[in-house]
């Protein structure tokens, strides 16, 4: 229920649980002292609340235990609470590194022209220095801040820089961005994306999937639209987050730059979308979840909604958007009438069969570990400690074994 933001989103807009979970904490109070009471429901409530509240990874918030302490001194130091805001104490302090010339080795890197090196030639080296930095020196490329950048988004620079698509085992997991992730994100990452793309774009032939509409639209007519509940609570979710990871300001006008960006997103990507009878409901609107790709990039952009969109308008050329974002392809006419009726996303449609194919051939015993348990990969919860500059190697030796087979697949999401 918690583990993915999406139904999480769905279950609070639809029945309102969390004043549910609240007023069940207020009821639930000692008449003497007016205390919470102790007991297996009230935790479970107190954990799912600062659960589903609290959002980040583990160096970002702290989550309370689902079960008595065996001391006897004090067997649920948690502070439980029957209204928000969520006590601080959830919370984990988020330092900013001290500001300097350049934060990095990958960060000079970025600095650098590119004289003398074609675009292949800049994005391998760009690839290989960023991958060498996670390695060598994480707290380096961590620059800015210190939080827990998704996964996939480091993975997933394999297919941002070089195509070079490997074995992303989290690709499919998008709406959980915020849940399963892995320990950096630095101030240099919205520069890299950016000066990637850029250099993607001088190549079209290798980079580009889908033609790059225009999208005219007036801040009037966006103001005039409206984002589902969904996507409204999401957005305030998202602005807290990224406040709370010190990359938003406290300015309230970062929910309303959020919305904005959000009804242009939704604007362009509606004009790219077919039109059909269907007795699957969510193929009759908009994409249901929130954008959590746009929201996420919005963050990495520090809260600038014009610069978040031009990378978001551009990215949505490349083969990589559609795999990354999930509603960029949402009843899209670049996919068959088949995929598009369907509902399916190529996510699940392409790609997740390769992901147990790998696993069956690389791991076999793990593989069937899963088979016997009678839960699939797709099923498991972020890896606790996971750091994945300590699997780089790994993951590259996959690269090099299965990126042809993934591409391929990859690739053929737009034929019928």
């Amino acid at each position: 229920m918690s583990t993915c933001l999406d139904s999480w989103l769905l279950l609070e807009t639809q029945y309102k649980l969390w004043d549910f979970l609240l007023d069940e904490q207020n009821s639930n109070r000692n008449d003497e002292n007016g205390e919470i009471m102790i007991d297996h429901m009230s935790l479970e409530r107190n954990h799912i609340l600062v659960r589903t509240n609290v959002i980040g990874g583990p160096t970002e918030r702290t989550l309370p235990a689902r079960s008595l302490s065996e001391d006897t001194g004090k067997v649920y130091p948690w502070r439980m609470f029957s209204s928000f805001p969520v006590p601080k104490e959830y919370f984990t302090t988020v330092n900013r590194s001290s500001p300097g010339k350049t934060d990095s080795a990958f960060g000079e890197f970025l600095e650098k022209p590119s004289d003398g090196m074609s675009p292949t030639e800049w994005l391998k080296l760009c690839q290989d220095t960023f991958c060498h930095e996670l390695k060598s020196n994480p707290e380096g490329i961590q620059g800015k801040v210190q939080l827990n950048l998704p996964v996939r988004k480091l993975v997933s620079f394999k297919i941002l820089s070089n195509d070079k698509v490997c074995f992303d085992k989290n690709l499919k997991y998008w709406p959980l961005f915020l849940r399963l992730t892995a320990p950096y994100m630095c101030k240099n990452f919205g520069r890299m994306l950016e000066k990637v793309l850029a250099v993607q774009q001088q190549i079209p032939d290798e980079y580009q999937t889908f033609p790059l509409k225009p999208c005219k639209v007036t801040d009037a007519t966006l103001k005039g639209r409206k984002l589902s509940n969904m996507q409204t609570l999401g957005s305030k979710m998202a602005v807290r987050y990224g406040k709370h990871l010190k990359l938003l300001s406290g300015n309230s006008s970062m929910n309303e730059s959020l919305n904005m960006l959000l009804k242009k997103c939704q604007f362009f990507l509606q004009s790219q979308q077919r039109s059909f009878d269907s007795e699957i409901e969510s193929t009759e609107r908009n994409y249901m979840g929130h954008d959590w790709f746009a929201s996420t990039i919005f963050i990495m952009m520090s809260g600038n909604k014009e610069r978040a969109w031009s990378f978001l308008h551009n990215f949505s050329s490349l083969l990589a958007s559609g795999y990354l974002w999930m509603p960029r392809l949402h009843t899209s006419i670049h996919l068959p009438v088949e995929l598009a009726v369907s509902s399916i996303h190529p996510v699940f449609s392409t790609v997740c069969h390769n992901v147990e194919i790998i696993l069956q051939l690389e791991l076999p015993r793990l593989f069937s570990a899963f088979r016997l348990s009678g839960f699939t990969p797709s099923q498991e919860n972020s890896i606790d400690g996971y750091h994945v500059g300590e699997h780089i190697d790994f993951m590259r030796n996959l690269e090099t074994k299965f990126r042809n087979i993934v591409l391929k697949d990859m690739q053929t999401l737009n034929k019928g």
